[in-house]
């Protein structure tokens, strides 16, 4: 953001992009980095731990345009590949309840009894 990435330990070549509010470096400060690389991604690799409100927009961000995305979830220590609503229904069927419960009002992620997850519209989500 802002011509100033956070990590780059690599020295990749960068592309700034400029926040519409300089000051607030807030969920919407960063999700204008994290729209412009799903733009210009073919597919993408992420690193959740079911939690993490962000990483999963840009997941969901991702499969609405038809790339693929490859998901590490920490907590199982095991990859998915996302392609669609289904295969990320089926993800989300195995991260625990308790991790999904900051996604239920932003995106629709119903939480139910102890083990069951699912989309309330997955076609509406994505």
């Amino acid at each position: 953001m802002e011509g100033k990435p956070r990590n780059n330990v690599g020295q990749w070549e960068t592309e700034s992009v400029e926040a519409n509010d300089k000051t607030r470096k807030d969920f919407a400060y960063f999700s204008a980095k994290d729209r412009a690389m799903a733009r210009e991604a073919n597919y993408g690799l992420m690193l959740w731990d079911g939690e993490s409100r962000g990483t999963f927009e840009n997941v969901v961000d991702l499969i609405r345009q038809e790339k693929p995305v490859v998901v590490y979830v920490s907590e199982n220590n095991h990859f998915f590949t996302l392609r669609d609503s289904q295969t990320l229904r089926e993800m989300l069927r195995r991260v625990a309840p308790s991790k999904l419960r900051n996604l239920e009002n932003d995106f629709g992620v119903v939480v139910r009894g102890g083990s069951s997850e699912q989309l309330r519209d997955p076609n509406a989500l994505l």
